[in-house]
């Protein structure tokens, strides 16, 4: 191996990845996050391989490929697949890791395949050519309306608009479209937002990029097969714990305690609570309430017109959970867990007290089965023959919620919902 080999191994030692999650994404992503073999880049220009995780819709393909397009040479694109027999994204990969090499996967080889010269991921997918036509459009060839407007290399100019109520500074409008693939957003989900200075001034649109597609056994969660047939109360509930854990991760990285989320993320498929209580503790401290309390407030009147469920119902005091009419759960002496603020910390709150919850009913639980269609995000329910998950009614509460908010505050109530775009896809 020669030295400019050699120094561009070591360059890409730890090669950034920028990730697209389909259908089944999120658990291959968190284990090889865990692997310690990649680091998250926050943006394709700053990723060195693209992850494609699961199965990736393929009405994706097009923006996926000017996706790719933006990535730095040398570039890769890693596939890894679900566990179930699905088509590979429309990309010239450089590997393909199915579900069972995932925790073999080798980090140098990975790095190499990064590297090589002759891959068609290092050549051009796209004819090089501006996003739009926009030069000459102004009277004096600047590519806008006049002074101002336009959409100059495709990008939407600001305009100066009315003082803010809020706070009386004539800001400019900025009109910004966020998503489908933006890692501080669930994958799927895509904003069109007008901002005003760091604030949301109105918000245009919410659309879940994710296609409709029915239910089938490969994809269905435990608590949506609930609803037809019994299944393992310890199933559920090592589903809700390792789903809380995950959630708390990725929730701690996108707040500033990546080190604490990085320690959750390796542990959240464990069920000894002597390993997870000291980490419950330190997420229950106080750093971040300090960040948390007040932050994305939902009222009880709110809960109740959007028909939400879940933790994010019971941050409102609500003891709703279908878990507590089912006559297996009751036996144990389940009762929901409730918190009051209806705010992103009581909806942590919530989550860790559920963890320890699930920790308990792992214990005593045994062999019982269970009717209770309650997953983490809340019920699964059949209304006149179409299925209403959770993921699907929080995504309904965003447009009306988020215009007002911060940016770093709409960026933690998103997460604080814990949406599952491709949950909020299945009818």
């Amino acid at each position: 191996m020669g030295l400019k080999a050699r120094l561009q191994e070591v360059a890409f030692a730890h090669p950034r990845g920028f990730p697209v999650l389909g259908w089944g994404g999120a658990a291959p992503w968190r284990t090889l996050r865990t692997r310690g073999l990649i680091t998250l880049g926050l943006s394709p220009h700053q990723a060195d391989l693209l992850v494609l995780a699961g199965e990736i819709p393929p009405a994706w393909g097009a923006e996926i490929t000017a996706l790719f397009e933006t990535l730095p040479l040398p570039r890769g694109a890693l596939w890894l697949q679900p566990p179930w027999d699905c088509p590979p994204p429309d990309l010239p990969l450089s590997l393909t890791v199915s579900p069972g090499e995932l925790n073999r996967l080798d980090g140098r080889a990975l790095v190499r395949r990064l590297l090589e010269p002759d891959s068609p991921a290092q050549r051009p997918q796209l004819p090089d050519l501006p996003p739009q036509p926009w030069r000459g459009i102004g009277p004096h060839g600047q590519g806008g309306e006049g002074m101002m407007g336009g959409h100059p290399y495709g990008r939407p100019m600001a305009m100066a608009m009315e003082a803010d109520a809020r706070d009386h500074l004539a800001l400019d409008n900025l009109p910004i479209w966020l998503g489908p693939f933006f890692p501080g957003l669930p994958s799927g989900l895509q904003l069109d937002l007008v901002l005003q200075g760091d604030r949301v001034h109105h918000c245009q649109g919410v659309t879940n990029r994710f296609p409709h597609r029915p239910a089938t056994p490969v994809t269905a969660p435990p608590a949506l097969t609930a609803l037809t047939t019994p299944v393992p109360l310890r199933l559920l509930e090592r589903t809700r714990l390792a789903s809380h854990l995950g959630w708390l991760a990725d929730f701690l990285e996108l707040a500033g305690r990546s080190d604490l989320g990085a320690t959750l993320r390796r542990h959240r498929y464990e069920t000894d609570p002597a390993l997870l209580e000291p980490l419950l503790e330190w997420v229950e401290g106080p750093d971040l309430k300090v960040l948390l309390q007040g932050v994305g407030i939902i009222s009880e009147q709110q809960l109740r017109e959007w028909q939400l469920t879940g933790p994010v119902a019971r941050a409102c005091g609500l003891a709703e959970d279908s878990r507590s009419q089912d006559p297996a759960y009751r036996a144990l002496g389940f009762e929901p867990v409730t918190r009051h603020g209806g705010d992103c910390q009581a909806r942590l709150q919530v989550r860790v007290a559920e963890c320890r919850q699930s920790l308990h009913l792992l214990a005593v639980a045994g062999d019982t089965t269970t009717r209770a269609a309650e997953g983490p995000r809340g019920a699964y329910r059949r209304e006149d023959g179409r299925l209403s998950t959770p993921s699907l009614a929080l995504l309904g509460s965003l447009q009306p919620l988020i215009p007002g908010m911060e940016w770093s505050s709409l960026l933690l109530f998103i997460a604080s919902l814990d949406l599952d775009m491709g949950e909020a896809a299945l009818l």
